[in-house]
């Protein structure tokens, strides 16, 4: 599925990846757990995660490798440590770094929780707030990131606050306003 993902990536793209779901980090290591993602606690989580979750460094090094003009990484998931058995499988996301031109933003701060669902009962206030303000027209990306972490930071009472690394130089903007005042999609590094 990477690999699919990676193969469709040219050089000087923008690219924008977006994962909802849960989160772990075992060994130093950063993992992505697919859906139907079902250990049973009975053998060593850290060979079941190899095997069946998605490691974001060989993610994060596949699409670094096709030299993207930036990079834009959205994770929606949890960074909460869990209770551990017999391995040190932590939930969540550890801190990562980014190539230069990348920014990676997390739903939440280190060892925290996001808020599952919203008045909406359909998404978590990460995405439910992205979804206001990604497409604001004349606005760069970084701009867009703070009020989003704002924004969740207010609407979950400050239980969450999402939390970003940027190596972005110079301003990343996703749509922008034509002289008629008609929004389009477009990327531009300012």
């Amino acid at each position: 599925m990477i690999d699919t993902f990676a193969a469709t990536i040219q050089h000087d793209d923008l690219v924008l990846f977006y994962f909802a779901g849960h989160g772990k980090q075992s060994r130093d290591s950063n993992y992505l757990l697919p859906s139907d993602y079902d250990f049973d606690y009975r053998g060593c989580e850290h060979n079941y995660i190899i095997n069946n979750a998605i490691n974001v460094k060989y993610l994060m090094k596949k699409i670094d490798g096709k030299k993207c003009r930036v990079t834009i990484y959205l994770f929606d998931c949890c960074r909460k440590r869990i209770r551990i058995r017999a391995t040190n499988a932590k939930q969540g996301l550890s801190p990562m770094n980014g190539s230069p031109q990348t920014l990676i933003v997390y739903a939440c701060a280190p060892d925290s929780a996001v808020q599952d669902e919203t008045r909406n009962n359909r998404n978590g206030s990460f995405i439910e707030n992205l979804l206001k303000h990604i497409t604001r027209p004349d606005k760069h990306i970084e701009k867009i990131m703070k009020d989003v972490a704002d924004a969740v930071h207010l609407q979950t009472g400050g239980f969450q606050l999402p939390h970003r690394l940027s190596s972005i130089s110079g301003k990343v903007f996703l749509v922008l306003n034509n002289n008629q005042g008609k929004a389009y999609l477009i990327f531009q590094l300012d």
